[in-house]
């Protein structure tokens, strides 16, 4: 039940979202805007600046884009992701990093 409870904790929430051709060519994280508010809650509304992981590796700060709902992970970074990667799993972990993984 303690591993449970641990595991569980271990990510304050979760947001899904669709890695479409923009976002792989161009290097974005992309959310619609029905996702806002689960993106506001994620990260926070007042946030500009976050820190990114991909995967398993660190990116750095990145800027968080409200206008365009989109945050920059790099061309590179995107473009060599597995063409059977069909979604981003975005979560946030305890030390506020931005956890951003595939599916």
């Amino acid at each position: 039940m303690k591993l449970a409870a641990r595991f569980s904790n271990r990510y304050l929430s979760r947001v899904r979202t669709e890695i479409t051709t923009r976002a792989r060519t161009y290097g974005y994280f992309i959310w619609l805007k029905r996702q806002e508010p689960e993106i506001v809650k994620l990260v926070g509304g007042e946030m500009k600046i976050i820190k990114v992981i991909l995967g398993e590796q660190f990116l750095g700060q990145k800027h968080i884009d409200w206008k365009y709902r989109r945050i920059s992970l790099g061309y590179k970074h995107t473009r060599a992701l597995p063409p059977t990667a069909k979604e981003f799993n975005a979560t946030k972990k305890k030390d506020g990093s931005l956890l951003i993984q595939w599916k």
